[in-house]
């Protein structure tokens, strides 16, 4: 598991340690957001979080829909592995979630989403405390 060995050396609970928020904004095009040189104001509260945030010039979906992408982004597992590949196809159990590894070094976790795949449905919400 990618996420292991980072979370493991969390420090304890009371200390200071990082709040950790992950954006997973699905189906956006970097050439439509100013934020990425396109001509037009299209992202100006993005390109204002960017000033204080990481930003990634150059990043690569590890599968081409929803579902196995968010997968992979969730188990640190390539779609080859993980097999969330096709409509009807769900995250298996068996794989340790990043929220599964969060909430066993004792962070709250929660997911805020509209996207109807990222749902009970395909599994892609195991390990969150709390979804809305």
């Amino acid at each position: 598991m990618l996420f292991r060995s980072d979370i493991s050396h969390a420090p304890a609970v009371g200390s200071e340690r990082p709040n950790i928020l992950l954006i997973v904004w699905d189906t956006v095009r970097a050439d439509r957001l100013s934020l990425y040189g396109y001509p037009l104001s299209t992202s100006p509260e993005l390109e204002e979080f960017a000033r204080e945030a990481m930003v990634y010039e150059r990043a690569i979906s590890p599968g081409n829909w929803t579902v196995p992408s968010h997968a992979s982004i969730f188990t640190g597992l390539p779609v080859s592995a993980h097999g969330a590949v096709t409509p009807g196809k769900w995250l298996d159990e068996r794989y340790e979630t990043l929220a599964e590894s969060l909430k066993s070094a004792q962070y709250d976790t929660y997911a805020f989403t509209a996207n109807p795949h990222a749902s009970e449905k395909s599994n892609l919400l195991q390990g969150f405390d709390q979804v809305d």
